[in-house]
This record gives C-alpha cells, structure tokens and sequence, in this order.
C-alpha cells in the first residue's frame, strides 16, 4: 500500500510517524508546498494535553525524546490587554488535563527522526481529481507524478 502524506507539519509528521510505527510495510511520503520545512513563520512552543497530544507522542515512543525540555504548566491564567487578572485556572492532578509546553522545533526534529527515510518532497503542489493524485514538483528529477488513490 501507498500512503500520501499531504502537509509536513506537526500532524503530517505525526501521522507519517505512526505509519512507520504501526505499518512499516505501507510506502508513505510526505509532500509539503512550503521550500523547506522551517520556511513559514509559525509560533514557537505547543500546548500538549495529557489526553491527547501527550498520549499520541508515548504511544509512539517519542515523549522521551522530550520529555527533558518540556514545561509543565502549573496554572493557565487569562488577563485583560492592561494585564489584570480574569480569570486562573490551577493544574489539578489529573492527567487528562495535564498541559506541557514543548518547543514546535524540538517536537518536528523528534518527529522527523521517527519518519526514517520516509520522502519528503518540498515546495510542491498537489492535485486531486477523483482516484488521481497529481503531484507537480520543481525538480527536474521527478517532473509531474501521478499516484492512484485506491
């Protein structure tokens, strides 16, 4: 089987690495429209939940990875624009509701470690027209590729 992975993002990531993981016989590459993987301006760190993106990076056996330069956040407090306390929202112990902040490079570099020799192609663009994948690509060496989605 052929997995295309459209979006070498933090989910495009996450799910070319679970590919890996879980069906390591499945061909899968990435494309991503961008020239590079760092090109756009993106924020600096994420907000993790306990339940969900923590959860996804320890099924996948990445948490390790960066479990040394995450934060935990202890209490998520809204403020006004003149910076006045709204509202404060303490950490219970609670894992599902646990957050943790981890920088969005450290997380794609262990992403991008878990993706192996997967393909990624840059700055491409891809077409879809019923069962036909069409992805058009600047390099010379791959010209137009057509892929059939079954």
């Amino acid at each position: 089987m052929w997995v295309a992975v459209i979006g070498a993002g933090i989910s495009g990531l996450t799910c070319a690495a679970a590919m890996q993981r879980f069906s390591p016989q499945t061909e899968v590459e990435i494309y991503e429209r961008d020239q590079g993987l760092a090109s756009r301006p993106q924020g600096y760190s994420l907000g993790l939940k306990g339940d969900t993106g923590l959860a996804v990076l320890k099924t996948l056996g990445l948490y390790e990875q960066i479990a040394a330069e995450v934060v935990t956040i202890t209490n998520f407090v809204f403020c006004n624009q003149r910076g006045q306390r709204l509202l404060e929202l303490p950490a219970t112990g609670n894992e599902k509701r646990l957050t943790q902040r981890v920088r969005r490079q450290t997380l794609k570099e262990a992403l991008l470690q878990a993706v192996g020799p997967t393909p990624v192609h840059l700055a491409g663009i891809v077409q879809a027209t019923g069962k036909v994948l069409r992805v058009l690509m600047p390099s010379s060496r791959m010209g137009p590729a057509r892929r059939r989605i079954t």
